[in-house]
């Protein structure tokens, strides 16, 4: 894993949602969870870097 990111785009900031991604060294696409609430995207992105880390 090379970076966790939470993005919000001009709806999403409008609606109180988030994207979380996942970015890694692979070729595949990043791994992205749309539309989560902010909070929740912000203590989810915590939790991977973390874990991760750990």
């Amino acid at each position: 894993m090379r970076d966790v990111a939470v993005r919000r785009g001009p709806l999403q900031r409008l609606y109180g949602l988030a994207t979380v991604t996942v970015t890694t060294g692979s070729t595949a696409a990043d791994l992205r969870i749309a539309g989560v609430p902010e909070a929740e995207a912000r203590t989810l992105a915590e939790r991977i870097r973390t874990g991760v880390a750990a």
